[in-house]
């Protein structure tokens, strides 16, 4: 499939600006704009709209009424659909809390699909097991574990690479488990964690690459004791945010923008599997949740992931912080690649890279609306 967009506004995630040309596709893979002797398969005219890379959602536990702990291949193939929908081409599948032997499962029936014709499956984000039982959340408790190095390498081999885990790094003081997820090739986030400061800045330094769900599940910023989220906002790793509204106060999402900037921001959606779906009661691993007016939330009344589409999330953080697009774009594309080590592949409108991308277009109501969808360097109907 050869493709040509030509008269879009192109964003340029180096300088996070839009410059005014086209985009040169090529089964599938982004080619230099000035490449030439190709004759097209299909040429849009994106009459000056804005074209953006796919967004990239790194921490996302399910939608379309299906977690992706339990869901069989047809499942699958229908999140990824509802992904897509949604502005969403690549997916970190994020499995929570559960028995061992059905996280190998679960990767199993994930890796089996992974090109089902919606969102692109990268990877897995392992975020349950180890991590603190004091700030757990909605995962189950007695089945948390302690950092575990031989079920890491035999999750891994299952997996495959890339492999993103969250876990507390309280809970692997000598370091041992950190040190083989980067062995193995795979990234690691600090979360659900009750870190002090230095334990945070030990772990920056040891390798973590991001600070899982800023703010949820982790002690609050004090005055007196700094503590893990102060540690985030001063360091060097990148923060993923939820910008729903609900888990972050939308104050409270501006002051850790000043923070951070669109230098450090991974915004996620932490969705569960009541996302895109009415009202209702529905699994977050093993756990049952309530859907309710927008929030998920356990029997005792946790918040269990969120409802929010991440192109919703991207708007939100613009409203919030009085931002224009051009900041917002990166922090939802080529900053959550970067964050798990993806950013080869995905998150950026550059030559070699998948030809994923939205066409945007400003709406008065909502700010910007999805006029169009590519993935793989073919227009998709939405």
């Amino acid at each position: 499939m050869r493709l040509l967009i030509d008269n879009a506004l192109i964003y340029d995630s180096a300088s996070a600006t839009f410059e005014r040309g086209r985009l040169v596709t090529l089964d599938g893979i982004i080619l230099p704009p000035d490449t030439d002797g190709i004759e097209f398969d299909f040429v849009l005219d994106a009459g000056g709209a804005y074209l953006i890379p796919g967004l990239v959602d790194i921490h996302t536990h399910g939608r379309a009424g299906n977690d992706f702990c339990y869901a069989g291949f047809d499942e699958l193939g229908k999140m990824a659909k509802s992904y897509l929908k949604s502005g969403v081409t690549t997916v970190m599948p994020t499995l929570a809390t559960a028995p061992f032997d059905e996280l190998l499962s679960a990767a199993d029936r994930i890796n089996a699909a992974r090109d089902t014709g919606g969102a692109r499956f990268v990877g897995l984000h392992l975020e349950g097991r180890y991590i603190n039982p004091g700030k757990r959340g909605a995962q189950s408790e007695r089945l948390l574990s302690l950092p575990d190095t031989d079920e890491l390498d035999v999750l891994v081999s299952r997996a495959g690479l890339p492999f993103h885990v969250t876990f507390a790094p309280e809970l692997d003081p000598g370091g041992e488990f950190l040190s083989r997820v980067l062995e193995l090739g795979g990234s690691a986030a600090a979360g659900h964690t009750m870190m002090t400061y230095a334990q945070a800045r030990a772990a920056e330094q040891s390798g973590i690459t991001v600070y899982s769900h800023l703010f949820n599940a982790m002690p609050p910023l004090h005055h007196r004791s700094g503590g893990v989220v102060c540690a985030a906002l001063t360091g060097s790793a990148f923060c993923e945010l939820i910008c729903d509204g609900i888990h972050i106060s939308p104050e409270m999402i501006r002051l850790a923008y000043r923070c951070l900037g669109r230098e450090r921001t991974v915004l996620v959606s932490d969705s569960s599997a009541g996302t895109g779906c009415p009202d209702g009661h529905y699994r977050l691993a093993g756990v049952q949740i309530t859907v309710k007016d927008g929030r998920a939330l356990t029997a005792d009344g946790a918040l269990a992931g969120s409802t929010l589409d991440l192109f919703r999330g991207m708007l939100n953080l613009m409203k919030f912080c009085d931002i224009q697009l051009e900041e917002a774009v990166v922090c939802a594309t080529q900053n959550p690649a970067r964050a798990v080590g993806i950013d080869n592949l995905v998150g950026s409108l550059e030559p070699g890279k998948y030809a994923d991308a939205l066409l945007l277009r400003p709406d008065k109501s909502q700010g910007y609306t999805i006029e169009r969808i590519i993935l793989a360097g073919k227009p998709v109907n939405i």
